[in-house]
């Protein structure tokens, strides 16, 4: 029933605007003197207040403003009677319309009618943009909630923030949320004043019943009892306290879960009822944690297991490093014994056992050969091999190789010819494992080449049609290394496992001088560690050959082995690592005064600068070894400042990135860091 009230001291006005208003059905309040209008206007709540101008001892100006303040939050139609002369500007400016006297019943009536239609429209939009500016707040916190859960895998996190958003957008008394795993079941309850114990046991049966409820008809995917349920508090106010009568409150309640797995419950508790909209963000916040609570569950998992694969790794390098260093000791031994036995000394020896000795000394450099090998496997595999990249002249090395190996090969009366280009770039790596794959390469040809066979050791700069052939994601020059012969040769169907761990290709020669099979494996990882690659090319009876690529010594390729070096030290160290790059086009004038007053750097003792340049630009790469997010920024600030300072007129781009954060290998590292180059100037 709409309110009517009426200010006025004339009587008469009074019994109009009373028959009027009541045999319409409208309720109708008067008001004559001022403790009564401000009673009846806060007690009464009008929807309409006709004033009489001619109200003696109040000011209507005044009294229109004082009603206008209160109509702000009830949107308060306010009318003016007046007799048409006396005019108050002030006042008709305070007002939402008038009527003047006389007037009639209907026209008194069409007034009113006519206000009170708009005031249910103003009550209507007002209704309606406020339900639009809660639903926009509520969006808004669902957008800043999925946005906080994007950027953690923290689980207990993840937790917080769906609460979070619980209490910024449906304002919660209380918010149970039960969390189910193999390890722990627990249940965390916020509220805003502290929870009862009896409480707390209702809260704890509730969300066992809910449980069971949940997966009535089907399996529970963990089993666990009331008494398992481990319970952690907290109160917004430290003052008053919820009992039991909270759980009549309104709720809303969800499991938390995706298609494949349950993580627990949540059940929010409000003294108000909860509108449509606010079961709908309540479910849409749920959902919303329910996708990276699964994939926290994955990232743990696959942290157990690469903490179990790491453990496992570690025990097989302590196994093999201690039966290694156990096996080579009385080996020792027994070699410098044979040795001594054989050279005379302890006394002249009959030819049979000569012979047998002969034999044991063979066996006893094999078995040796056999723990190098796993060894160096056992060092491949963990990441573990130290490489000591230098610049080397492959000609002089491979000329080395050639004579350690020339003897045994001359007792199989094979042929070995060395053929090395003359111009035979500089390469750029470990001069030692090159050695150890080209020597091991020359030894397996040489146990299966028949006497009377032939053996050539060959090296030259490749094409780039041979590198783009051995793996086009190869960059910069190399050089390509060979070792043919005329031996028993490999099947078509036996070439793809050549370089596999333990294998070794059938046939009676093969079994006749034996091997691990390790050989060609860690050839083909040693080869690998220098971005280089390794092949066959064969036929059964028509021999063999081995060829493998090796970089040579150009910036580029220096600068990227280096780099996969630094990222395996900060792999091995669980260290980060910055990498700085400054592309200058059209010139390097500033590269070159950086390289050359390195000042800025000084102060990071491992860091390294690499530049290389071309015809019209010029790169500079600054490597900091244990840096993380700060101490790039830093650099990267105080390079800014140098550029700017120093007005270079060139085209400078710079940017920065982090190992292992913003990549996981130095080729998705140098891919982000063009990625984020800015430019400066």
């Amino acid at each position: 029933m709409e309110k009517i009230l009426l200010i006025t001291q004339d009587d008469n006005l009074t019994q109009k605007c009373s028959d009027v208003f009541v045999q319409n059905d409208y309720k109708f309040e008067l008001a004559k003197d001022k403790q009564e209008i401000d009673f009846v206007v806060t007690q009464f709540a009008p929807d309409v207040v006709l004033v009489d101008m001619d109200f003696d001892g109040v000011d209507v100006q005044v009294l229109c403003n004082n009603l206008k303040l209160y109509s702000q939050s009830d949107d308060i139609q306010l009318l003016l009677i007046t007799d048409g002369k006396k005019i108050l500007p002030d006042a008709l400016s305070r007002v939402d319309g008038y009527v003047v006297k006389p007037f009639s019943n209907e026209v008194l009536l069409s007034s009113v009618n006519a206000h009170l239609r708009t005031k249910k429209r103003l009550d209507m939009i007002f209704s309606k943009t406020s339900e639009l500016a809660r639903s926009l707040y509520q969006l808004n916190v669902m957008y800043d909630t999925s946005s906080q859960l994007a950027g953690t895998l923290d689980k207990q996190k993840l937790i917080d923030v769906m609460r979070e958003g619980f209490e910024r957008s449906i304002s919660f008394a209380m918010c149970a949320i039960l969390l189910v795993s193999d390890d722990d079941v627990t249940l965390v309850i916020n509220s805003l004043h502290p929870v009862s114990e009896r409480l707390e046991a209702a809260i704890k049966l509730r969300m066992m019943l809910n449980y069971k409820n949940l997966f009535h008809d089907r399996k529970c995917p963990f089993d666990f009892n009331i008494d398992d349920i481990q319970v952690s508090k907290a109160s917004k106010h430290s003052d008053g306290n919820f009992d039991i009568k909270i759980v009549d409150f309104d709720t809303l309640f969800s499991p938390i879960s995706t298609a494949d797995n349950f993580f627990g419950m949540v059940e929010v508790f409000r003294d108000e009822k909860f509108s449509q909209e606010d079961a709908t963000c309540f479910q849409t916040l749920v959902k919303q944690v329910s996708l990276p609570l699964e994939s926290a569950n994955l990232y743990e998992e696959l942290q157990n297991t690469n903490k179990k694969l790491e453990k496992l790794e570690q025990l097989k390098s302590e196994f093999i490093s201690i039966v290694s260093h156990e096996l080579r000791t009385p080996l020792t031994a027994i070699k410098n014994s044979l040795k001594i036995i054989l050279s005379g000394k302890s006394g002249e020896l009959p030819a049979p056992m000569a012979n047998f000795l002969n034999m044991a000394s063979r066996n006893v450099t094999r078995l040796s050969g056999i723990i190098n090998d796993l060894l160096d496997l056992s060092k491949i595999e963990a990441g573990k091999m130290d490489f000591r990249f230098e610049k080397f002249n492959a000609k002089t090395s491979f000329e080395d190789v050639y004579a350690t190996f020339l003897a045994s090969a001359q007792e199989k009366n094979i042929n070995l010819n060395l053929d090395l280009s003359q111009n035979l770039d500089d390469a750029y790596g470990d001069l030692d494992r090159i050695e150890q794959v080209l020597s091991n390469l020359v030894s397996n040809a040489v146990k299966f080449t028949p006497e009377e066979g032939e053996i050539k050791i060959s090296a030259k700069d490749a094409t780039d049609e041979e590198i783009k052939k051995c793996n086009p994601a190869l960059k910069g020059g190399y050089v390509k290394i060979s070792v043919k012969d005329t031996g028993i040769g490999i099947a078509a169907d036996d070439l793809p496992k050549v370089f596999d761990k333990f294998q070794q290709i059938e046939s009676a020669l093969v079994r006749k001088v034996g091997g691990t099979g390790l050989g060609l494996s860690i050839a083909r990882q040693l080869v690998e560690a220098h971005r280089g690659c390794i092949w066959v090319d064969s036929e059964v009876g028509l021999g063999s050959e081995f060829s493998f690529l090796i970089p040579t010594a150009t910036e580029e390729n220096i600068f990227i082995l280096e780099i996969d070096k630094l990222i395996q030290n900060a792999k091995q160290n669980h260290a980060g690592l910055a990498l700085v790059e400054v592309l200058e086009e059209g010139g390097q004038a500033f590269i070159d005064e950086f390289v050359g007053n390195s000042n800025i750097v000084t102060k990071y003792d491992k860091a390294r600068i690499f530049t290389q340049s071309s015809s019209n630009s010029a790169t500079m790469h600054i490597v900091l070894p244990d840096a993380n997010k700060m101490a790039l920024d830093i650099l990267l600030q105080k390079i800014k400042e140098l550029i700017i300072s120093q007005n270079f007129t060139y085209n400078i781009k710079l940017g920065g990135v982090i190992y292992p954060d913003d990549a996981i290998n130095s080729d998705e590292l140098l891919q982000r860091v063009a990625e984020n180059l800015i430019e400066l100037v």
